[in-house]
Parts: structure tokens; sequence; C-alpha cells
């Protein structure tokens, strides 16, 4: 029996339950997935507690999905922490005594599932995500063999340093009042870590990009980047329900296909979407 939930705030909006419903029933495991709305203050009195002890109904939490604002509140606790979450000072995933960064692990598979081979990535947003998306960029370099530049499109700088004391690449950082319809063209992959509409004043540099888009939002989807490009479209859907398949792994403590579940989830998902 799988006991978790999502924490975060907002929370209202979060897919993250019906994902890991598809997931769980794919495995064939009996599950209960919740959404837990808590700032960051509220999520360090709850976790220890939670993470200790057996609940009323007579199970024990299995762990939590992390999202925003509390991808960083993990490091106020005794945990050990995989490398990827400790590079990206990101942990979006918690069981007892352990946390995680599945979000490279997702990315990485989205991208080799879809074919993505880059050779120049534009990264628009420097949160936590954002570090998250130069880890997966940085790996991809390490599989193909190839160096792959990065280029970060921020409002402002104030999280710059984050990035070049944690990442191994050289990564270079630019306003997003940069871009040009012109400067877009020069990179290969695009990857918005943006939330939803932040991405909208600048829409119209996108009309007729060519090369690749991945925008980690899914609502409203198309977004308007999205709608205005012609080359290929991957929507955070894809990210939500790659990181949630490892997720399933740590909660579960399982082995099983995880390519394959990612597929098999993924069309249940997109098919939800669409249906509403």
């Amino acid at each position: 029996m799988i006991k978790a939930a999502v924490l975060g705030k907002p929370i209202g909006h979060s897919l993250s339950p019906i994902v890991h419903g598809f997931i769980y029933q794919n495995l064939d495991l009996g599950y209960e997935y919740s959404k837990i709305e808590l700032d960051g203050e509220g999520a360090l009195k709850f976790l220890p507690k939670a993470l200790e002890e057996r609940g009323s109904d007579g199970y024990s939490w299995s762990g939590f999905s992390l999202t925003m604002p509390l991808k960083e509140v993990g490091f106020d606790l005794d945990l050990k922490v995989d490398s990827y979450a400790r590079r990206s000072i990101s942990i979006n995933t918690i069981i007892r005594g352990k946390g995680f960064n599945t979000d490279v692990t997702g990315a990485l598979r989205v991208l080799q599932e879809r074919k993505i081979s880059p050779k120049k990535v534009l990264i628009m947003g420097n949160g936590a995500t954002a570090r998250s998306m130069v880890i997966v960029i940085e790996e991809l370099s390490e599989i193909v063999k190839e160096s792959i530049s990065i280029t970060i499109a921020r409002r402002n700088s104030n999280n710059d340093q984050f990035f070049t004391e944690k990442n191994n690449g050289d990564i270079k950082f630019i306003s997003i009042s940069e871009l040009s319809s012109h400067s877009l063209q020069s990179y290969d992959l695009v990857i918005s870590s943006l939330p939803a509409g932040a991405a909208d004043p600048i829409a119209e540099i996108f009309e007729g990009y060519g090369g690749a888009i991945f925008d980690l939002s899914y609502r409203p989807w198309p977004s308007v980047i999205a709608g205005n490009a012609r080359g290929a479209v991957i929507s955070g859907i894809d990210l939500l329900v790659a990181q949630a398949v490892d997720q399933a792994a740590i909660f579960s403590g399982m082995e099983f296909d995880r390519d394959h579940i990612f597929r098999q989830t993924l069309l249940s998902t997109n098919l939800y979407v669409k249906d509403n």
C-alpha cells in the first residue's frame, strides 16, 4: 500500500494525484495519494512528524512529492540527499531519511524518449527547476559525448550564484529582455521553467521558431509560446509524468520498467487532460 502526497502552495491545481494514480494502477498497487497545501514553515513542522509516525489509518507515509515553493525546504531536514538534489539545491522527493531530485532523471528520460540531442540550449528562468534543467543538459552531454552550450535567460540575477557554485560547465547569463526573434534562432532547444503565463509578454519572438521547445508549464496548453512555434513542442505534462514514475519507484521500493510505465501513464494522462 502506497500512502503519499504532494505538498506545496498553492496546490489545488496539481495533477500529481491523477498522475500517481495512473502509475499505481498500471503497477497494480494499492495506493492513497493526496495533496496538502503547506508553505515552507508549515512543511517544516509537518514533515518530521509525518515521516516518523504511523497515521490513524494504520499506514505510515511512503513519502512526499514537493512542488513550489518547497523544493529547497528539505535541506533544513536531517536527510541524506542524492547527488542531483545536492548539485541543484532542489529536493522534490522525500522519504524517511532521504531526499531526491527526480526532476533531473525525469527530464532526461523525456529528452531521450523524444530523441532530442541539442547543441545549444536556452533555459528561461533561474529558479530551482532551472537549476535541475542545467544538470539535465550536463548529463545529456555526458551521454552523447558532445559539448552542449547553456544560456540562462532570466528576469533578474538574484540566483545566478547558485548555478556557478553547483554546476560543472560554463553557463552564460543574459536578461530575458535581450532575447529577440533573431537571437532565438541560434538555439536548437529552449526550456522554459517560467510559471504559466510568465513568458507571454515575449511570445511574439517565438513565432516561426523552428527548434524544440520544452515548456515545463502545462496549464493552459498549448502555452502561448508553444502555440507560436513551428518546431517540436513538449509539454510539462511529460516531465510531470516522468519524474512521478521515478518517485513511484522510490516510494514503493520496487524495480520495474520505468520507460514502459512512463509511456503508459503519459498516454492516460494526456487523454485525461484532453477530456478535462
